[in-house]
């Protein structure tokens, strides 16, 4: 079964409620309730129901991309390491890294 078809399962959507249910329909990054909301998983670990809830996330799109991001560049490089993101250096910390980046995102776009 593809990833895209296990994501319309009636097992993952009754998990994905859960999660929006728990975090109050809030991105855990910006905290926008407006915008389009997404379940995010920290580990991929066999299907995504199966995902414990510790390891799942609401995020607003934007800031699932920008996770996702973060994830592609980052995800494996030491606590304290400084990286470069969006022309600005910052130490890596792998539990607040997605809520510098939201900051760092929210602070260039009032600037534009």
């Amino acid at each position: 079964m593809k990833y895209s078809d296990k994501l319309k399962d009636p097992r993952w959507q009754r998990r994905r409620l859960e999660v929006l249910s728990r975090d109050d329909f809030q991105c855990q990054c910006c905290g926008d309730k407006e915008a389009t909301l997404h379940v995010h998983h920290k580990q991929y670990h066999g299907n995504p129901w199966d995902a414990h809830m510790d390891s799942l996330e609401t995020l607003c799109e934007v800031c699932h991309e920008y996770r996702a991001e973060l994830n592609r560049r980052f995800l494996d490089l030491p606590s304290g390491f400084v990286i470069e993101f969006m022309g600005e250096f910052m130490k890596w910390d792998c539990v607040d890294a997605c809520r510098a980046i939201c900051d760092l995102r929210d602070r260039k776009k009032s600037h534009v």
